[in-house]
């Protein structure tokens, strides 16, 4: 008799795991026991192919997708993309910043135009296994050529990008960019891996960056360099420089028909007459971040913008001085420069 029950037990056992693998719901006794199995194999399969971020990018045109090896972050290759005024600049900048920080100053971080000498000069970057490009183009076709071609010679290649969605945000969520990243994914055939929405920006401010340390798990010392940094610098970017904020260069320039962008009550607003800016400047060029990876890391770490020449203690004030005696004036009214807020 007890040989019986233990038989009956084990074919019962049997019979409720083979209903769980198979989804079975005609045992309401393996409800809970189905629902535990399929969390634990969930789990397993989500263990093994690791986080969202450490996936790489892959073309998605379904027609020649190339799957990108194996491998965890950091990534070989960044490539950063948006059009041009949606604070493209902050977004590559923090990015060639991150990429210093993981690859000890061995990460150039080139702007893409359409020359074949640009084009050509950042493809040898980008199959370099030595170096590790954060790229930044506007053009959509560049943005395509170089993943593919890190993705043919191997290279982990992630894709970062800026976007205009002016919902983002509305019900109080200041991390609503996925939906935005998933929507420029489809229309670039690319997937992007995390997107910058210019109203959480607003909204955020610098802080906004802190995605990125996170994103490339950066400890904490190195996000309290990246920060530091990036306080200071943001400062700069939208108070100095060739592409410092619109408003900001009309106050200089004296421009009283200037219609401003952002009143002292909005959250974007920059501020620019509160800061004395070599003050400001100092505190970036003696950071430790600037000291660690500016210095030995991209010229563009040193610098406001690639159009501007770099850090002294004093180019901003010298910059603020021509702006007030008009010799920067003619420069923006021809838009020789991409003059952004």
């Amino acid at each position: 008799m007890t040989s019986f029950i233990f038989l009956f037990l084990a074919c019962l056992l049997k019979l409720l795991h083979c209903a769980c693998m198979s989804d079975t719901t005609s045992l309401p006794s393996t409800k809970s026991g189905c629902l535990l199995q399929r969390a634990k194999t969930q789990a397993t399969q989500q263990a093994s192919a690791g986080p969202l971020h450490k996936q790489h990018a892959v073309l998605l045109d379904g027609r020649s997708s190339l799957q990108a090896p194996a491998g965890s972050l950091p990534p070989d290759v960044i490539i950063q993309y948006g059009e041009k005024r949606t604070a493209t600049t902050l977004q590559h900048h923090s990015l060639c910043l991150a990429m210093n920080i993981l690859h000890s100053g061995a990460a150039p971080c080139p702007l893409v135009a359409t020359d074949e000498i640009s084009t050509q000069r950042t493809s040898d970057m980008v199959t370099n296994a030595s170096v590790f490009p954060v790229i930044k183009t506007h053009y959509t076709e560049s943005l395509r050529k170089m993943v593919q071609l890190g993705l043919q010679k191997g290279r982990r290649v992630l894709v970062f990008a800026t976007a205009i969605n002016d919902t983002a945000g509305s019900d109080g969520n200041i991390q609503d960019w996925q939906a935005s990243a998933q929507h420029l994914s489809r229309n670039l055939s690319v997937h992007v891996e995390y997107a910058q929405i210019t109203k959480l920006l607003s909204k955020r401010g610098y802080h906004l960056v802190e995605d990125y340390a996170s994103f490339f798990q950066l400890s904490d010392n190195q996000t309290q360099d990246f920060m530091t940094y990036i306080r200071y610098w943001d400062v700069l970017r939208q108070c100095c420089g060739k592409q410092m904020s619109a408003d900001w260069f009309a106050v200089l320039a004296g421009d009283e028909s200037w219609i401003p962008h952002h009143s002292p009550e909005d959250s974007a607003y920059p501020a620019c007459e509160t800061y004395n800016l070599d003050e400001v400047e100092q505190d970036l060029i003696t950071s430790h971040a600037f000291q660690q990876y500016a210095l030995m890391g991209d010229v563009n770490l040193r610098k406001v913008s690639g159009e501007d020449g770099e850090f002294n203690g004093t180019y901003c004030s010298r910059f603020s001085s021509e702006v007030r005696r008009g010799q920067e004036e003619e420069k923006k009214r021809m838009s020789k420069h991409s003059w952004a807020d």
